[in-house]
């Protein structure tokens, strides 16, 4: 079974998938931090609903113990 046996699509829509690995909780605050102050990913963050329905998305964390 393959991930799109998954979801419904209508077909104007796309699945993206997408992982951010860091290679620990100091170096994911160092990436936040240094992202944080980005001016171009500023404006995309404040744009990214005019074009993706933040409804539909999934997002989650882990974190080993």
């Amino acid at each position: 079974m393959g991930m799109l046996n998954l979801f419904e699509l209508e077909d104007d829509e796309e699945l993206m998938l997408g992982q951010t690995i860091f290679e620990n909780a100091d170096h994911y605050y160092e990436v936040m931090k240094k992202t944080g102050s980005n001016d171009m990913l500023s404006y995309l963050n404040q744009h990214i609903k005019d074009i993706i329905e933040m409804d539909k998305v999934i997002s989650s964390k882990f974190r080993l113990v």
